[in-house]
């Protein structure tokens, strides 16, 4: 194992003694376990190891210099491959808010647990799923109408209505 920790010793003994077969290995079982945990930050850091063990195969490294090859060959895989796939899929960065407000802004919705203004843990009935809802001037019982004012992440605000349509039944 002399060969492992020593620059210039070379493995004479047995190809899985060296540090060449351990980071090539390792490489590839980084690269493979990217199929079991997400994020293809860790294949990244199995081209950096199979980068080290190319480099290995030509000349014996200490394990410093093999650390600090792998560090920075994964750096660079990680900013130039993140770069190459942030353009090859690219995402929209920018969204309208008028666009998600029409979802929910208006719409008539019925009130599940009492809501008072001012505090905190009132809820209301919108789409089949229950929220939490706050008002800021107006009291609500269970089974009121009212309209949704806004959303703050996901607590809506409400407001009282003047006439009792349909509540949204979706």
């Amino acid at each position: 194992m002399d060969c492992l920790w020593n620059q210039g010793v070379v493995c004479q003994e047995n190809i899985l003694n060296s540090a060449f077969f351990l980071w090539l290995v390792g490489g590839i079982v980084l690269i493979l376990m990217e199929f079991i945990i997400p994020g293809v930050y860790i294949s990244f850091l199995g081209i950096g190891a199979l980068v080290t063990a190319g480099i290995l195969f030509i000349a014996p490294l200490s394990v410093p210099v093999q650390l600090i090859i792998w560090a920075i060959s994964s750096a660079v895989t990680i900013l130039a491959a993140g770069q190459f796939l942030k353009n090859l899929f690219p995402s929209e960065k920018s969204f309208s808010k008028e666009a998600i407000r029409d979802d929910y802004t208006g719409k008539i919705v019925k009130v599940v647990k009492p809501i008072i203004p001012g505090q905190k843990g009132g809820r209301i009935l919108f789409q089949g799923t229950e929220w939490d809802a706050v008002s800021i001037n107006h009291e609500f019982g269970v089974g009121s109408k009212v309209r949704i004012f806004e959303r703050d992440n996901i607590q809506f605000t409400v407001e009282a209505i003047e006439e009792d349509p349909d509540v949204d039944k979706k």
